[in-house]
């Protein structure tokens, strides 16, 4: 989460700021300590919702969060938005020229580089039924301009991505099945196998499976290892396991459970999982202590879909995107 993806939300190795933001006007006023602020809203006809997020910084370095796809069943389903800007310092939403390559439910976005990355995700296939698909995007940030690479090994979504020393690692939450004949299928919909991406090679390799389902989970790079908590499992129940994968051993540990589950968002702050559950609760992770810690909920005017960190006056805040026309939030820890 990116879960959601991050997503899923993005979910880019948080420890290190990598921008630089200028002041931000008086106008705009920041929440103190654990507290929220409400934005601007996305607006957007009918409501925009299971989209992906992830940021990047701008020429001034000022902390631009970008919004890929979504879905509106406010009236028919539809897809196919135009990648959304928001500034963090103006408190302003644009719409982009280039439109996200595929529906709702990817598996969250990551900062690779000057490109942001998102991958996997569903739409309707025009009969009525949900195709899911195994594309990879690049999104240049800086032209507007989106690329396809290799694609995925297999069709997923619902998932949660992070990088560690520029790879990127993608859990999905769900493998979509296709025909027989299609070398690509998956034996069932709930999916643990880890993917591995090397954006120097256009490559993708096959890691080991978690040991816990997380549809709709939400997860981290903290750290140079990957941590995914929450979702559902194979029968739709709450997960309210945290695992955390280490490249460098490639093994998964189960580190302390969530202090409740279900589908979530996420990402990371410093060196800390921040989870957001659908209910609006939120909790942080604190791998130093292997302890959780709840904060002030999510405020119920926004019906979180996407969760990414910026950096404003050169201090880390938690941003949370609702549904289109919902008003944006904003945390300070």
């Amino acid at each position: 989460m990116a879960g959601c993806g991050d997503t899923p939300t993005s979910t880019e190795p948080a420890d290190a700021p990598d921008v630089t933001a200028t002041a931000a006007p008086a106008a705009v006023v920041l929440p103190t300590t654990n507290t929220w602020a409400a934005r601007a809203a996305m607006t957007q006809t009918g409501e925009r919702r299971e989209l992906t997020a992830g940021m990047a910084p701008n020429a001034s370095g000022q902390s631009i969060v970008y919004a890929f796809g979504g879905e509106d069943c406010s009236d028919e389903c539809g897809w196919g938005f135009f990648v959304s800007a928001y500034n963090t310092v103006t408190d302003v939403w644009t719409s982009r020229h280039t439109t996200a390559q595929f529906g709702r439910a990817s598996n969250g976005v990551a900062k690779i580089g000057n490109r942001l990355y998102y991958s996997g995700g569903t739409e309707h296939d025009g009969t009525g039924d949900i195709s899911v698909n195994n594309a990879l995007v690049a999104y240049d940030y800086a032209n507007d301009t989106d690329q396809r690479l290799a694609p995925m090994p297999r069709p997923t979504a619902d998932g949660v991505t992070g990088v560690i020393n520029n790879i990127m690692y993608v859990l999905p939450g769900t493998c979509g099945t296709r025909t027989d004949e299609d070398p690509h299928s998956c034996d069932h919909v709930p999916f643990r196998r880890l993917f591995r991406y090397n954006p120097a090679t256009n490559a993708w390799g096959t890691r080991r499976e978690s040991p816990h389902f997380h549809i709709d989970g939400a997860g981290a790079a903290i750290n140079g290892k990957l941590y995914v908590a929450g979702g559902t499992d194979s029968a739709g129940r709450a997960v309210r396991q945290l695992d955390a994968y280490d490249p460098a051993t490639e093994h998964w540990t189960t580190q302390a459970p969530l202090p409740d589950g279900g589908r979530a968002i996420g990402t990371a702050l410093g060196s800390k999982l921040y989870v957001i559950l659908r209910d609006h609760r939120l909790f942080v992770y604190n791998p130093a202590t292997n302890t959780w810690t709840a904060k002030r909920a999510l405020p119920a005017a926004t019906d979180p879909q996407a969760a990414v960190r910026v950096l404003i006056n050169n201090r880390l805040y938690l941003f949370v995107i609702g549904v289109s026309n919902q008003p944006t939030q904003l945390y300070r820890p």
